[in-house]
C-alpha cells in the first residue's frame, strides 16, 4: 500500500509559501477542513527556528480560537516550514483570508505589550522559549508577501530515482 498521506504526495522541491487547502474530509454527517500555512520553501536551507514557531503557534492558537468557533487544531509542522489550521465543517479560503487582517492587528496589540499569550510554566511546557518579536519577526515576512502566495499544491506522481534519498515506498501495514 502506498502512502495516502497528502502532504506526501505534494512536490515540495516546487512547492512555496502560500496558504493552501489541505483537505477537506468527509466524515458523513459533518467535514473536517484543513489548511496548510506554508511560511518557509520546503528544503531552502531557511526555517522557522523553534522560538519563532513555538511563538506563532501560541499566538495563532490563541487568535483562531477566538475567530472561528469551529476551530479543532492549530500546530507547527515537523519540519518547520508551516503550520496546519484544522476547522470543523466546511471553511472556504476567503474567510480564511479576510481574517489574516484581523491576526496582523493582534500581533501589533501583542508586540505594543509584549506579551505572549500562556507563556508561564502553569500553561506551557516550554515557556522560556517564546519571543514576541521573533514569532512577529516571522509572521511579518510571511504575512506582507501574501499577494506572492501560492494556492494549489503542486503533485507529484512518482519521485525521480537517486541514490541519496528514498523515494516512493510501499507500505505493508499489518493493522489489526
Amino acid at each position: 500500500m502506498q502512502s495516502n498521506v497528502i502532504s506526501f504526495k505534494i512536490d515540495h522541491s516546487k512547492l512555496k509559501p502560500g496558504l493552501y487547502l489541505h483537505e477537506v474530509r468527509d466524515y458523513g454527517t459533518n467535514y473536517v477542513t484543513t489548511y496548510d500555512f506554508r511560511f518557509k520553501k520546503p528544503n531552502s536551507g531557511e526555517y522557522l527556528t523553534p522560538c519563532q514557531a513555538h511563538t506563532i503557534e501560541h499566538v495563532m492558537a490563541t487568535f483562531f480560537t477566538g475567530k472561528f468557533k469551529d476551530k479543532i487544531y492549530w500546530g507547527p509542522m515537523g519540519c518547520f516550514t508551516g503550520f496546519y489550521l484544522v476547522l470543523n465543517g466546511k471553511h472556504d479560503v476567503k474567510e480564511i483570508l479576510d481574517s489574516l487582517d484581523d491576526c496582523e492587528v493582534f500581533w501589533k496589540e501583542l508586540l505594543e505589550s509584549s506579551n505572549v499569550p500562556a507563556k508561564n510554566p502553569y500553561r506551557c511546557g516550554n515557556y522560556k522559549l517564546l519571543d514576541i518579536r521573533e514569532g512577529y519577526k516571522a509572521w511579518s515576512e510571511y504575512y506582507q508577501k501574501r499577494t506572492e502566495w501560492g494556492s494549489e499544491y503542486p503533485i507529484i506522481d512518482n519521485c525521480p530515482p537517486d541514490d541519496n534519498y528514498q523515494c516512493d515506498i510501499d507500505y505493508d501495514l499489518k493493522l489489526k
